[in-house]
């Protein structure tokens, strides 16, 4: 059996009936959420089967601010192994997150989505006053050639993030490890030179 430590292979469908498959991948997640606690609930073995997929043994990720003696019993404590990046607005593995070569795992952009000045000569909308919200208008994915990234120059939602850093639980910047930025020649460096001329 893996250990809780190892990385879930989602690949593997240890021979589940088609249709089991079938309602697992169209259920909502609040559906599915639901059914988890359930079997928890119903299941020594589910529960326990649970706790090993979805807990992990408190890490330094959820201690980084706390004293020793503190850190020591949230080492002790379980703690969810999935959590939500506030960064880049992702879930991902509190464990792989601290492995070596997860340096740049959270990718981002630290500037705004805004609009080309002259792009939409034609359109009253936008001749009106209407402001554009990037996050829901239409035009952003029918017209990402219009967009562009504050921070990068970079064009469209899709554009590769400028910022490369371990993922995070909180704006306190706790996890973050070393900060990557993308440079004119599409790698990455420690240095930030976006802005140089």
């Amino acid at each position: 059996m893996a250990s809780s430590t190892d990385p879930i292979d989602l690949t593997t469908e240890r021979n589940l009936e088609p249709a089991l498959l079938e309602a697992i991948g169209s259920a909502k997640a609040s559906t599915l959420r639901q059914i988890l606690i359930e079997v928890c609930m119903k299941s020594e073995v589910g529960s326990s089967l649970v706790r090993e997929a979805m807990l992990v043994p408190g890490h330094v990720d959820t201690a980084a601010n706390a004293s020793s003696t503190t850190k020591k019993r949230k080492l002790e404590k379980p703690v969810a192994r999935f959590a939500h990046c506030v960064q880049c607005e992702k879930d991902f593995d509190v464990l792989l997150n601290e492995k070596q070569g997860q340096e740049q795992a959270c990718q981002r952009h630290d500037g705004e989505l805004e609009l080309d000045e002259d792009a939409f000569p034609d359109d009253d909308d936008l001749n009106d006053g209407h402001v554009l919200d990037v996050d829901t208008d239409w035009r952003v994915n029918v017209f990402p050639q219009h967009f562009t990234w504050s921070c990068c120059e970079q064009k469209g939602r899709e554009a590769f993030g400028c910022v490369r850093s371990r993922h995070s639980r909180s704006h306190t910047g706790e996890g973050q490890g070393t900060v990557y930025y993308r440079a004119k020649s599409g790698g990455y460096e420690t240095e930030d030179h976006r802005y140089d001329d």
